[in-house]
């Protein structure tokens, strides 16, 4: 009977041994990343490390990983099973340097190892692809505005002039952009004629006509008017991104741009706009004239401000006579320059919200 005993005795504690220690977790030491102990600091490839099952943490985590059910009597401090001498500084911080993770150990004079198991640094994102205009499909163009049946007549002539005459990359023209530009103008009207004399859906004024070889029926017809207004709207930014350039655009001698250097010296100190900066400047100087808006900015420079900031140039509000725009406008059109100013002020700032109710591509 003793015997019998015995032989169950042993069986028992050999099915206790094997569910112990078959629980645990199996480590790979040949694809653990082993520090020397001697050593302040050790940084390995991250590509080298394991994933961590279980974190390590000094006075917080365990020495191994404890069965779920017994976790809450297994939950021991570092410091209880793990030697003094072979426990990890308090609260180290793994860092990353240079695609490399750094662990900190604090084994001094000693020859043996410690094996640190580490989660892999994730990878890094890349950077969304810049915006490409000529990806805009006729579909993508219809709109519901409020402007009636002429609002999507144009759609076809609007896409393929802002992909075919818009030579700026650097601030890429979105073609629902310029349908904006097309119905703060015009309303869609091709026979629509200011004050000022401007006609067609891109108010081509009678200079600019000639200079783009349209006489005034031309002017009326959108294949020939829309995709002038996308070289009108080109030039005006060609202005705005090359202030140094200026004088050759226009034909005038440097003696009478002097503004244009001045925003020439401002970008070579500040640097170039961005597309969000650019924006409003090339649409305000479609309404106004390159000469004026590169007049605010100068203005707006000797002063002391950015003047890529077209909130800089329009003002405080409650001081807009004081604007550098004001001011600019006071020089162009000496007689209706308050007038001038509120139409310059709020016209970008019209387009971009209605090409923004579309949700197109954020520029």
């Amino acid at each position: 009977m003793d015997i019998k005993y015995g032989w169950l005795s042993l069986l028992g504690v050999g099915v206790v041994f094997t569910i112990a220690f078959s629980a645990q977790p199996a480590y790979s030491d040949a694809n653990a990343v082993s520090l020397p102990t001697y050593c302040e600091t050790q940084s390995v490839g991250s590509n080298d490390l394991l994933p961590l099952p279980v974190e390590l943490k000094a006075q917080v985590s365990h020495s191994r990983p404890p069965m779920a059910r017994y976790r809450h009597r297994d939950d021991r401090p570092v410091s209880s099973v793990m030697p003094e001498r072979l426990q990890l500084k308090e609260n180290p911080q793994p860092s990353t340097v240079s695609g490399k993770t750094e662990a900190t150990c604090a084994l001094k004079n000693s020859a043996n190892t410690v094996k640190i198991y580490a989660r892999p640094k994730k990878a890094e994102t890349t950077a969304s692809p810049a915006f490409d205009p000529k990806t805009v499909q006729l579909g993508d163009m219809q709109t519901a505005w409020g402007y009636g049946p002429r609002e999507n007549q144009y759609n076809a002539a609007i896409l393929k002039a802002s992909q075919q005459h818009w030579p700026h990359q650097r601030v890429p023209l979105h073609p629902l952009l310029f349908k904006s530009l097309v119905a703060n103008e015009s309303a869609f009207n091709p026979t629509a004629v200011s004050y000022t004399g401007a006609t067609g859906l891109t108010q081509l004024t009678p200079d600019t006509m000639r200079r783009f070889g349209l006489n005034w029926s031309m002017s009326r017809d959108p294949q020939h008017a829309v995709p002038a207004g996308v070289k009108v709207l080109a030039e005006k930014a060609r202005v705005i991104l090359e202030p140094q350039n200026y004088c050759k655009i226009t034909g005038l001698s440097p003696e009478r741009c002097p503004y244009a250097q001045v925003v020439t010296e401002a970008y070579q100190k500040l640097g170039e706009p961005t597309p969000e900066q650019s924006w409003p400047l090339v649409l305000a100087a479609y309404n106004a004239g390159g000469g004026t808006i590169l007049r605010a900015m100068a203005k707006a420079y000797k002063q002391g401000k950015d003047p890529r900031e077209w909130s800089v140039l329009v003002g405080d509000p409650a001081n807009w006579q004081a604007s550098p725009l004001y001011k600019a406008c006071q020089e162009i059109f000496p007689n209706s320059a308050s007038a001038k100013y509120r139409e310059i002020s709020a016209y970008p700032d019209k387009i971009m919200k209605l090409y923004r109710n579309s949700q197109p591509v954020a520029i």
